[in-house]
């Protein structure tokens, strides 16, 4: 279907997009609901649901769906996207770690009160990532585990939102060296420990949310006293 001259105008000379629609293709039995892109495969893929392609080269750009499925591992092919959203009450099963592959992303946006499992640390590999939201909280699911420390990879990061009924361990120390964060929100009941030091060395933050009922340590004063006074000597 997708070599056919109609999804993809000239498939010949556009192999990388050929690919790409052979991912979404793979994609459709788990991604929202099914056959959302067989129904759709005599028209051109930048006129499929939730799909954007680039100019030059053309390829998928973006992909943001309401979902009620799970996420296939396929979504790690689409090697040029910059922008995944996927959201819907239902979405459920766990984040695949192929979304790690995704070199080029710059937006990944996951919500679901059905998703289960922990974050994968390979969305550490995502260097130009600027957005990362992922929530995960619902009856009987959420995510799980602790939060990767790999996330402090992320240099170009500038939101951060994670939410987790499920989530356990401590807030890594690692996230202090994301310098380019304007904003942090972490929620999780389950988390413990104390809230690292290394916060304060956030110096272009701007907003701060942390919901997280068991943590313990002096650091609570030390953080809020520390992003205080960063705001100020930003401003003045």
């Amino acid at each position: 279907m997708c070599s056919n001259g109609v999804v993809v105008p000239d498939p010949s000379s556009n192999p990388g997009l050929v690919s790409d629609c052979a991912a979404l293709m793979h994609a459709e039995e788990t991604l929202c609901e099914p056959g959302i892109y067989g129904g759709a495969t005599m028209k051109p893929i930048g006129t499929w649901p939730g799909v954007t392609v680039s100019d030059a080269p053309p390829r998928v750009a973006t992909v943001h769906r309401g979902c009620s499925g799970s996420i296939p591992s396929s979504l790690g092919n689409l090697s040029k996207l910059k922008s995944l959203r996927l959201d819907g009450r239902y979405l459920s099963g766990s984040i695949p770690p192929e979304l790690g592959n995704l070199s080029e992303l710059e937006s990944l946006y996951i919500s679901g009160n059905e998703l289960s499992g922990s974050i994968p640390p390979e969305l550490g590999n995502l260097s130009k990532l600027k957005s990362l939201y992922l929530y995960g909280t619902g009856l009987g699911f959420g995510l799980s585990g602790s939060i990767p420390s790999s996330l402090g990879n992320l240099s170009n990061l500038e939101s951060l939102y994670i939410n987790g009924d499920e989530l356990s361990g401590s807030i890594p120390s690692s996230l202090g060296n994301l310098s380019n964060l304007e904003s942090l929100h972490i929620h999780g009941d389950k988390l413990s420990g104390s809230i690292p030091s290394s916060l304060g060395n956030l110096s272009k933050l701007e907003g701060l949310g942390l919901h997280l009922t068991r943590l313990n340590g002096r650091h609570h004063v030390e953080i809020v006293f520390l992003f205080l006074l960063e705001l100020f000597l930003l401003r003045f």
